[in-house]
């Protein structure tokens, strides 16, 4: 019966159009993520300070089971935008170890960039 109802919920256009709204929402929150990790994990390279003010935070996130968060963020945002959050709080904290790469570059590495007059992009690019 599961997949007959599968089938004709299928058949329809507003189930496809509900899946892709879904999924997007679902890459819109992993590309915010991914964007909102990478930005910490610079900040947090860059300012030691940083790393002690998100290490916490990033910490809870990690050892909170999403399900609390489901709950939460019914209770907080829009039931359509679930999906965005919480897939960006998921994606956030993996992205944290960005920093620990960041910090583990071999410095004549980057001593040769500076050498060769390296711009901050090019850089970013063949080095980090």
């Amino acid at each position: 019966s599961v997949v007959r109802a599968l089938a004709a919920l299928a058949a329809t256009g507003n189930f496809w159009l509900a899946a892709i709204a879904s999924l997007g929402r679902i890459l819109g929150g992993l590309a915010f993520g991914c964007f909102l990790g990478g930005l910490l994990a610079a900040l947090t390279y860059r300012f030691r300070w940083g790393e002690y003010i998100l290490a916490p935070a990033i910490r809870v996130i990690r050892a909170t089971p999403v399900v609390c968060f489901i709950l939460l963020l019914y209770l907080w945002v829009n039931r359509t935008r679930i999906p965005g959050v919480v897939s960006a709080l998921m994606v956030l904290p993996h992205l944290g170890n960005l920093d620990a790469g960041l910090r583990s570059t071999d410095g004549q590495l980057l001593e040769l960039a500076r050498a060769y007059r390296f711009s901050p992009w090019k850089t970013v690019r063949l080095i980090y």
